[in-house]
């Protein structure tokens, strides 16, 4: 537990100092802390916590670090590809610090490489999808001809009409919103959400 440090009096107000900033504050700037310190807050302020917490902070970039490497360690997909975190943590906080941006996503160029400097890159999670689409259908082969598109449910190539339309799917990679599964694939999955949910 960090050493206590008295409170202050300024104008009438009780501050308390925040031991990452080192400033004195009014006491609403802290969480409380469950009872874990002597006048029951935090020991940071929020506002040094929310900045520690920021996704493109040194503290956010060694969560995404561990999470890679629990990924590599953990998932089946990784381990039958024998993927390995062949960066270290300190190069690793530095790329990801420098080219951070809300949102991104940590991809592999080559998704048969391994983690490392020269096969990583940070996209958006419209291009991460966009990938993956891309990715499968390398992987099986398939070629999508000028207003047709595979469908996943049936694997089948179908017309562009024969999917739906979505809003929230449209971006610059899929100007029209359509959705990945054909219309009747998708009709298929509501009603078996729908005879899964009465039945309970």
């Amino acid at each position: 537990m960090p050493s206590r440090i008295e409170h202050k009096i300024e104008n009438g107000m009780e501050l308390k100092r925040c031991g990452k900033c080192k400033t004195y504050k009014p006491l609403d700037a802290f969480h409380t802390s469950g009872g874990r310190s002597w006048d029951n807050l935090c020991y940071a302020c929020i506002e040094c916590v929310n900045r520690q917490r920021t996704p493109g902070s040194r503290r956010g970039a060694v969560d995404r670090y561990n999470a890679i490497h629990w990924r590599v360690a953990n998932e089946e997909g990784y381990l039958k590809k024998g993927i390995k975190v062949k960066v270290s943590k300190e190069d690793f906080v530095e790329w990801y610090t420098a080219h951070h941006f809300r949102g991104c996503l940590i991809d592999r160029i080559d998704d048969r490489g391994h983690y490392e400097l020269s096969n990583m890159q940070l996209i958006s999670q419209s291009e991460h999808n966009f990938k993956i689409r891309q990715d499968n259908l390398e992987r099986l082969g398939i070629v999508e001809p000028e207003g047709m598109r595979y469908c996943y449910g049936c694997n089948s190539m179908k017309s562009e009409s024969e999917f739906y339309k979505k809003k929230h799917k449209v971006s610059k990679i899929n100007p029209k919103g359509l959705s990945e599964n054909c219309k009747e694939c998708d009709r298929e999955k509501r009603m078996e959400r729908y005879y899964n949910h009465k039945d309970y």
